[in-house]
């Protein structure tokens, strides 16, 4: 679905530069939702989102995480020290928690 996602907008004229994999996923929303952990996240990257974007639309950065900053350095570390790692572009952050 990223992949015709990218593709229909691209048919408008809509030039996406980066997907997250998921808004907000340590939000444990109260309706039926998407929600990747992690490692979820490490591995549809690494399995399924990576290769399909880089062959189908190369050119589409993919950032990780997209949360409060609190955990990005976890999330980062984990997916980033894995063979995921090849398919990510950066870290999406939120600036609104934690401390600093």
């Amino acid at each position: 679905y990223f992949s015709k996602f990218l593709t229909a907008y691209a048919d408008q004229g809509v030039e996406v530069w980066a997907v997250t994999v998921q808004n907000e996923p340590e939000f444990p929303a109260p309706w039926e939702a998407c929600s990747y952990d992690i490692t979820s996240q490490r591995d549809f990257v690494e399995y399924h989102l990576g290769p399909v974007l880089r062959r189908d639309h190369p050119q589409i950065k993919i950032l990780i995480y997209d949360h409060n900053k609190d955990d990005a350095p976890l999330w980062a570390s984990t997916i980033l020290n894995s063979n995921a790692s090849q398919f990510v572009d950066g870290t999406a952050v939120h600036w609104y928690s934690g401390s600093g």
